[in-house]
C-alpha cells in the first residue's frame, strides 16, 4: 500500500498518549477506548485519529488489525483533546457462514472469546498507542465447530457440521 488511509503531510506535529480501554459489559462485548491526542508544533492543524482491533488468536485467518473506528480532530498550537470510541460486539466479530441464526438463515456475525489488541494511530502503518483487552465468547451464538470436530466426522464419527452432512464424497 503507497498510502493508506489518514496518510499525509502536516506543518505540525501530534503525541498521542493515556490510552484506556474499558471493558463496559464483557458478555455484550461492550468497549470505550480513549486517548489524548496533542499539537506539538507551531500552527494549527487536524489529525485523523484512527483505531484498529485485532484478534491474534483467531480460529480462523483474519487481519492483523481492522479500522474500527476514526475521528478528525482540529487542534490549535499546545491543545490537548480526549477522543472517545465506543466499541459493540460486532466490532469484534467476524461473519461466520457455517453458522445458522434462530431464524434459520445461514450465517452470523460471531465474536470468539480471548484476548484483542486495541490500536490508535495516525494511520494503519503509524500506530501511536496499543493495549490489549480480553472478552468472553458471545453467549447468543452457538459454538464454533472446529477443524477437528470435522476431520472426526469425516473419519466415521458422527457429524458435526452441516457441511459434512449428507456429502456425497
Amino acid at each position: 500500500m503507497r498510502y493508506p488511509f489518514g496518510h499525509g503531510l502536516s506543518y505540525t506535529g501530534f503525541a498521542y498518549g493515556d490510552l484506556q480501554a474499558e471493558v463496559v459489559d464483557p458478555s455484550s462485548g461492550r468497549v470505550r477506548v480513549t486517548c489524548t491526542v496533542a499539537n506539538t508544533g507551531p500552527v494549527a492543524g487536524a489529525e485523523i485519529v484512527q483505531l484498529y482491533v485485532g484478534d491474534p488468536e483467531a480460529e480462523v485467518h483474519r487481519p492483523v488489525r481492522e479500522l474500527r473506528g476514526f475521528e478528525k480532530v482540529g487542534l490549535e498550537p499546545g491543545e490537548t483533546v480526549t477522543v472517545s470510541f465506543d466499541l459493540v460486539s460486532r466490532d469484534f466479530a467476524y461473519w461466520d457462514t457455517s453458522s445458522t441464526r434462530p431464524d434459520g438463515r445461514s450465517g452470523l456475525w460471531r465474536r470468539e472469546g480471548g484476548d484483542f489488541t486495541i490500536e490508535v494511530g495516525a494511520s494503519s502503518r503509524d500506530i501511536r498507542l496499543a493495549t490489549t483487552i480480553t472478552l468472553p465468547d458471545d453467549p447468543t451464538i452457538p459454538p464454533l465447530v472446529r477443524d477437528w470436530g470435522l476431520r472426526r466426522a469425516e473419519e466415521g464419527g458422527a457429524p458435526s457440521s452441516r457441511f459434512v452432512q449428507g456429502h456425497a464424497g
